[in-house]
């Protein structure tokens, strides 16, 4: 077994002025995870954490700024870099160090407990330690790093969610907060901080700016955490993501784009800083042994074995499966579980983990996989909106793959066959959407080994040099099965004519990974055509034309067709239905006009205007609930939006748009 060194990242809470105060989510620090434990852990599988050793190994900046896709593999980084940071400066280890015994800040802190092989959780029972401090102030500590949420130092900073059609500084849930009290992170002058912008919640998305961490302008070092679940490369895409998703899909999909379109304001910040950037990723090849070290490791901790013939290979394939991102705080619970019976730790068999048949957990028993086996195609049925030929060609698909696998077992030639489709039509149709469900339903049915799904735009796999294309491409092979190329034709990019030399290193390469993956991945090509597109406007028709080799691996083309006013409602409904919202019938008559309006624009942007209207409406649902004492605001009235409250968004938007036309966007000139 290869020991990890740090299993998770330990977040607590503390509720200052013996429990009556403010509350805090800090991460607390263990001194003993140093540079040598950090190379272990890489050693032992944990390849995400590799750009934060090559980090600590140059010159340290006071400002890292760290990308990940999910907030637990970005917290272990975190934890990593404020232990290495405190033993390279200097930071006394012993916690005694930092206890203020003044009056006004009688603060008591725990000592560490040093563990040879973990860190110190302190023998928790939750996945937080709760605490009481005497007054209502956090004393700052360089191995007690305070957790502050971007939006709620945006608010306070007077910054503006990230809303295209309305800007007035007001976030979610804000009109209501009538709390006076100084918020305790004004007080952070001096030690680490972390920043989290988190994008995995449906929420108003706040615009990055630069001149929110001006306060912080003298803290010894900050960590910006950008955490996007369904993004690697962070870039900006054509972004297909249909409202009428299921409440799975919805918030996280818009979230995404907003975030890409921040990348300059984080460009800015990183250069105003002189921030280092870290990206948070895992690679394939390391998936398995990590999670194998990491389960061993976990059971350990809890002061139990494995027996010899225990199925690790099995229990590892059902992790990485597994659709929580916070995997190893899953794995702890699991295994607590298991074991939660028995008198004395002990060594574990697979029969032991039976116990979670009952559980939608991991998924041990037959009759919990049959449960699931369904549950994208279920989702494909009941949440989309107007597009049952889609249906029926996504169905088509997955049951020719299904054929070829089957053919392919026997040793039966499959003529050829790739799994490389491509998808046609105009921004916000749902091609996004339909391909991340497809990609489910392939790894449901165990067509695919996962559904590790990635989004990217078509120009981002063009390196900035000649041999940097081709490596980008492999790369993108190696680490996903389900592989969405949006703008597909920016691949193929021509000047003068003919197509640039990096164009045709990323295309070589890409019919090559197509030719070696033609089985084991799926690979969907999409952008703007389709029948009613003249050859003029068709720009997937210069992607087709730019080789041979790419039109021959394509096996099915699916063209999806833009929303008509009645469908444009249907999508507005489910996604307030979904959001629990109520909407009065009497709006469907100005909705269906509005819609009908935008259909005949040349800016038409389908399924994502629904998503628009549905949230200025809650930005005048909530402009309304703030004139309403807190003592009569109820649950039904934080529910209902009313017609006024859809009008007024009409309205706004009508004049955004009308204002935004002829308007051209700035570029800084290059994009992170």
């Amino acid at each position: 077994m290869g020991k990890i060194n740090l299993l998770k990242p330990d977040v607590r809470t503390v509720y200052l002025a013996e429990g009556k105060g403010q509350e805090v989510t800090y991460l607390n620090i263990n001194p003993d995870l140093t540079e040598i434990k950090l190379s272990e852990d890489i050693n032992n599988g944990a390849i995400f954490l590799r750009e934060v050793y090559d980090l600590v190994k140059r010159k340290r900046h006071r400002v890292v700024v760290i990308k990940c896709q999910n907030r637990e593999e970005g917290l272990e980084a975190v934890t990593y870099l404020a232990s290495i940071y405190n033993d390279y400066e200097g930071i006394s280890r012993d916690i005694e160090d930092f206890n203020d015994t003044s009056e006004s800040n009688n603060v008591e802190y725990e000592d560490f407990e040093s563990s040879d092989n973990y860190e110190d959780f302190d023998n928790h029972d939750d996945d937080s330690y709760e605490e009481w401090k005497d007054q209502d102030v956090w004393e700052e500590n360089p191995w007690k790093i305070p957790i502050l949420e971007y939006g709620t130092i945006s608010s306070e900073s007077g910054g503006s969610f990230n809303n295209p059609f309305y800007n007035s500084g007001m976030g979610f849930g804000r009109a209501t907060d009538k709390d006076s009290r100084t918020p305790y992170w004004k007080s952070l002058r001096k030690e680490t901080i972390c920043v989290e912008f988190n994008i995995g919640t449906f929420q108003p998305n706040y615009y990055f700016s630069s001149a929110v961490f001006k306060r912080f302008k003298k803290n010894r070092h900050i960590f910006v955490l950008i955490v996007d679940r369904f993004s690697k490369y962070d870039t900006d895409t054509e972004d297909d993501k249909n409202t009428e998703s299921t409440e799975d899909d919805w918030g996280w999909e818009s979230d995404h784009y907003s975030v890409s379109s921040n990348d300059e304001q984080i460009t800015y910040f990183v250069l105003e800083q002189s921030a280092d950037i870290v990206s948070i990723h895992h690679k394939k090849e390391s998936l398995a042994e990590y999670y194998k070290n990491l389960f061993e490791s976990w059971v350990d901790y809890h002061g139990c074995s494995l027996i010899k013939d225990f199925s690790l290979d099995t229990i590892t394939k059902k992790i990485v499966r597994m659709d929580n991102p916070d995997k190893s705080e899953m794995i702890d619970k699991v295994i607590s579980y298991v074991i939660k019976d028995f008198e004395s730790p002990r060594e574990l068999t697979t029969d032991d983990f039976n116990v979670l048949n009952k559980l939608r957990g991991l998924g041990f028993s037959k009759k919990l996989e049959k449960e699931e086996k369904h549950k994208s195609i279920d989702r494909l049925e009941r949440s989309l909106v107007g597009i049952d030929n889609i249906k029926d060609d996504i169905n088509g698909i997955v049951e020719t793959f299904k054929y070829n696998k089957r053919r392919a077992a026997l040793g039966l030639k499959n003529g050829g066959y790739h799994n490389v489709h491509m998808m046609l039509g105009a921004p916000g149709t749902a091609k996004t959407t339909v391909a991340r469900i497809l990609g489910d339903i392939m790894a449901e049915e165990h067509l695919l080994d996962s559904n590790r799904f990635i989004s990217i735009n078509g120009a981002e796999l063009k390196g900035m040099y000649v041999g940097h294309s081709a490596p980008k491409v492999k790369a993108l092979f190696e680490d996903y099965e389900i592989i969405f190329i949006d703008e597909a034709y920016a691949i193929a990019a021509k000047n003068n004519g003919e197509s640039d030399s990096f164009s045709q290193e990323a295309i070589s390469q890409l019919i090559i990974e197509l030719e070696n993956h033609g089985m084991d991945r799926l690979v969907i090509f999409a952008g703007y055509g389709g029948p009613n597109v003249s050859d003029q406007d068709n720009k997937m028709l210069d992607f087709l034309k730019c080789n041979p080799g790419i039109r021959s691996r394509i096996n099915s083309t699916i063209v999806f067709e833009s929303y008509n006013a009645d469908q444009m409602l249907d999508i507005f409904k489910k996604q307030a239905k979904m959001s629990q919202y109520r909407i009065p019938k009497a709006a469907d008559k100005y909705v269906l006009e509005f819609f009908s309006e935008r259909a005949k624009e040349e800016d038409f942007g389908n399924g994502r205007e629904a998503r628009s209207l549905l949230e200025n409406a809650t930005v005048q649902a909530a402009k309304r609930i703030s004139k309403v004492p807190d003592k009569e605001i109820t649950k039904q009235m934080l529910q209902q939006l009313t017609v006024n409250d859809i009008c007024k968004a009409i309205e706004r938007m009508r004049k955004a748009q009308q204002s935004q036309k002829g308007a051209k966007k700035r570029s800084l000139g290059f994009q992170m």
